[in-house]
């Protein structure tokens, strides 16, 4: 039986805001001050990269354009 381990994120107009709770400024520990969110593509193919797939996107309750998406990858 497989198990996996899962993340959540949050994305609004196309930019990753959080992930597991925790607010993102960009990839590679760059530090949130004024640096640029990625994009939900450029975090996905990223995620992706690291055997990351999408389990679920729903549409959050903060407003039109805010997401919550579930990804999953096997635990090993």
């Amino acid at each position: 039986m497989t198990k996996w381990e899962y993340m959540y994120a949050k994305a609004e107009d196309d930019k990753i805001l959080e992930v597991n709770g925790e607010e993102v400024g960009a990839f590679e520990g760059v530090p949130i001050g004024g640096a640029e969110r990625p994009g939900v593509s450029e975090f996905l193919g990223k995620s992706g990269q690291e055997g990351w797939e999408v389990a679920g996107i729903s549409p959050a309750n903060e407003g039109a354009s805010v997401w919550r998406l579930v990804l999953k990858r096997p635990i090993a």
